[in-house]
C-alpha cells in the first residue's frame, strides 16, 4: 500500500501535466479524490488556489499543492475530533474548543 506523500505525488504528476503545475479545475479532481466523501466546489478550489499560491501565478506547483493537502487533512482531524461521531456534525459546544484548535494549527502553519 502507497503512503500518503506518494499518493499525493502520483496524483498530482498526473492532472498537473507537462507543465507540473496546478489550476483549480485540476485541483478540484485530486482533491475530490484525496478526501473521500467531500466535494469541493471550482469555487473553493479557487480560493484553496489563490490562499496557497506564494508564487502568485495563479496555480500551486507541488510544494503549494502539499502544504494546502496538509492543512485540509489537518482541519480534517479536527473535525473529526470534536464531532459526535456517527452523524458528523459537531455539538455548539465544542465548536468553540474545535475552532481553537484548528487556530493553534493555524498559527503554527503560518
Amino acid at each position: 500500500m502507497k503512503d500518503s506523500s506518494s499518493l499525493l505525488a502520483e496524483l498530482f504528476a498526473k492532472f498537473s501535466g507537462s507543465d507540473e503545475v496546478l489550476d483549480a479545475r485540476e485541483l478540484k479532481q485530486i482533491l475530490n479524490k484525496v478526501f473521500k466523501g467531500t466535494e469541493f466546489s471550482t469555487e473553493e478550489c479557487r480560493t484553496f488556489v489563490s490562499l496557497w499560491d506564494k508564487s502568485r501565478n495563479a496555480v500551486l506547483d507541488y510544494a503549494e499543492f502539499r502544504e494546502l493537502c496538509d492543512t485540509l487533512s489537518e482541519w480534517q482531524n479536527m473535525f473529526f475530533q470534536y464531532s459526535d461521531g456517527p452523524t458528523g456534525c459537531v455539538l455548539v459546544k465544542q465548536l468553540r474548543k474545535c475552532f481553537k484548535s484548528i487556530g493553534k494549527v493555524n498559527s503554527i502553519i503560518s
